[in-house]
Formats: structure tokens, sequence, C-alpha cells
């Protein structure tokens, strides 16, 4: 009974490191082109890095979310995103 509770235990672990991250394709995937930063927010949580600036009234801004295995960047134009990247780290 012991050896089984351990094996479940260990299972779980496993489980909840590998959904610990938010930076994945699943995720990836989800974002789509006219989402507004909050709406990328509710997916990938805060952003690593972000930068944005305007000029007559239009706006760009870019954001980053990283983890161990990949690197999302999301590019928006007037608060709605026009592009997004996907990079993959090799081990």
């Amino acid at each position: 009974m012991k050896r089984i509770s351990l094996l479940a235990l260990a299972a779980c672990g496993l489980l909840l490191s590998a959904c610990g991250s938010k930076v994945n394709e699943a995720n990836f995937d989800k974002v789509k082109e006219g989402m507004v930063k909050e709406e990328v927010r509710a997916i990938l949580g805060e952003p690593d890095q972000s930068d944005s600036g305007s000029f007559a009234g239009l706006s760009g801004a870019s954001q980053v979310w990283e983890s161990e295995e990949a690197t999302i960047s999301v590019q928006y134009f007037n608060d709605k995103v026009v592009a997004k990247n996907l990079t993959k780290k090799k081990d």
C-alpha cells in the first residue's frame, strides 16, 4: 500500500511541475490576432519584459514571456495583437 502511495505522489509531483509554466505551445496557440493585452495576460500571466511607445495617436508595444523551455513574444498595435512568435529553447 505504501508503494502505491509513493508512486501516486511522485506522479502528481511530475504533473504539477509540467503545469508550472504558462509559456508553452498550447498557450501560445490561444493568443490570437486582435486580442487586447488583458486577454493575453489572462493566458500567459505577467510578461517578463515589456516595451511600448506612442506617436501621433498611434501606439505600439511588445511583451516577452520566458521559461526554461521557450520564449513567447507578442507585438501590439493600438493595444491589439498584430504578431506573435514562439521560440523553443534547445536542451
